[in-house]
């Protein structure tokens, strides 16, 4: 059973609603102080306001953290898809550690590319680049049970894994 998958999809849809919760200063506030800005890590210091969570901290914390509904539903679509099958592969205990590793190095790549920015980094895309990464690396040829509408047709059609790969990387762009 997936539960460390499921758990994520639930921390990141719990922070999400909680994100909604928020009015609009305060949640420029919570973005500003959960993202990871890469200012703050490369220099060391907090810019305003001040945070409570460690600059390298919230490498992490970002990737719980979400910019809009259509970002964190995408994310949680392709962790379901391909999640499951990567824990069940690595093990409960080494899928945490992939997951949160994977992002952690997109973000310091991100980092790298752009060491000055002051805008903050949110969203699990690098965690779920390493998901879909090790995905097609265990299972090239795999098929993905995928539900079809064409107007008030609904069918379920097996697609190449592939594909659902190309579309998100498309989407990233």
């Amino acid at each position: 059973f997936p539960f460390v998958t499921i758990s994520i999809i639930s921390i990141n849809i719990l922070i999400y609603i909680y994100q909604l919760t928020l009015r609009p200063p305060a949640y420029e506030f919570f973005v500003l102080r959960a993202g990871a800005i890469p200012y703050e890590i490369t220099h060391f210091a907090d810019i305003y306001p001040i945070n409570i969570i460690r600059p390298p901290l919230t490498l992490f914390l970002a990737i719980f953290v979400h910019g809009g509904f259509l970002h964190v539903a995408g994310n949680m679509l392709y962790l379901w898809i391909f999640g499951d099958n990567i824990e069940d592969r690595l093990g409960h205990s080494m899928f945490i550690v992939f997951y949160l590793l994977s992002g952690l190095i997109a973000s310091l790549a991100h980092i790298i590319m752009l060491p000055s920015s002051t805008v903050p980094m949110i969203g699990a895309s690098g965690a779920i680049a390493g998901v879909l990464g090790a995905y097609f690396m265990l299972y090239p040829r795999a098929h993905v049970l995928t539900l079809v509408f064409f107007f008030f047709y609904i069918n379920t059609i097996r697609i190449p894994a592939l594909i659902f790969l190309g579309l998100w990387f498309v989407f990233q762009v």
